[in-house]
């Protein structure tokens, strides 16, 4: 099964700071502050000047997605039969890209990240390979998506976090439809959000809003992180539940708990269905 006494080993690595334990590898600015990549002797770790890790690597395994929340959002691939194209916006270190490119040898990935600095490092300190089926995009999402309004992707992942919260342009209902746009017709859009920010609420309603209705939450445990699950496709409850063995069957292979992680996902979304149906 993932996450097993190895992993335990290497989430309890987690609760300790890298920042305060670890060794600084590297240090640099750009006009959006400062990127510091700081190493132990278990995981690489990238901050932007705070003590919350933007990016995780785990040295001994670096496609393993270690940040619980990154774990989170792939619950969405329980929605989609092997993506074979997908759009990110925000690429930090690149885990996330890592673990699609390595599982999903037939996607293609399209990454919109503002700061060529944090794409640099990602490649330079985290492992990201350079290959044609990862085209990096330097540019802001907001106007950057108007120029692709062609293509079509099977799923699209948003975590774009600054220092401290989430771009308010990107929670915008006219970026959010722009992205329920470039969805193919059973397409699947993810967002990171954060439970303390002031916009929360109203970013979830504005993503439910455009989705019919098609929207789930995902509290990631002991963590702030929401991750926000829309599609233009049913997420009913009895949906959800139709999922569990496809879940026992991908989890072994991704190293990913993908039971545990439906199972949450429905009990938090139970009042929901009841307001729906």
């Amino acid at each position: 099964m993932p996450n097993t006494t190895s992993h335990k080993k290497y989430r309890k690595a987690l609760s300790t700071s890298c920042r305060e334990n670890g060794t600084l590898i590297h240090r640099e600015h750009d006009d959006k502050g400062v990127i510091e990549v700081i190493d132990d002797t278990l995981l690489r770790s990238m901050y932007f000047g705070t003590n919350s890790r933007q990016s995780c690597m785990l040295h001994v395994n670096p496609n393993f997605l270690t940040l619980l929340y990154t774990q989170a959002m792939m619950i969405s691939l329980l929605f989609i039969d092997k993506p074979k194209s997908i759009l990110m916006i925000g690429l930090g270190g690149g885990s996330l890209a890592k673990f699609l490119l390595s599982h999903y040898p037939e996607c293609t990935i399209d990454a919109i990240e503002y700061r060529e600095k944090v794409a640099k490092v990602a490649h330079g300190y985290f492992k990201l390979p350079e290959t044609p089926r990862l085209n990096i995009h330097i540019a802001d999402a907001e106007n950057k998506i108007k120029e692709i309004e062609k293509n079509k992707y099977d799923l699209i992942l948003l975590d774009a976090f600054d220092k401290s919260s989430v771009s308010p342009s990107i929670a915008r209902p006219d970026f959010i439809t722009a992205c329920k746009d470039r969805l193919n017709s059973n397409g699947v859009f993810v967002i990171n959000l954060w439970s303390k920010s002031k916009d929360f609420k109203r970013t979830f309603q504005t993503i439910s809003e455009t989705f019919s209705g098609n929207a789930l939450r995902y509290l990631v445990k002991k963590k702030s992180n929401v991750i926000v699950f829309a599609s233009k496709q049913n997420l009913s409850t009895s949906y959800l539940k139709q999922l569990h063995t496809k879940a026992q069957e991908l989890q072994e292979h991704l190293e990913i708990t993908l039971s545990e992680f439906l199972a949450r996902l429905i009990h938090q979304n139970s009042f929901l269905f009841k307001l729906l149906h």
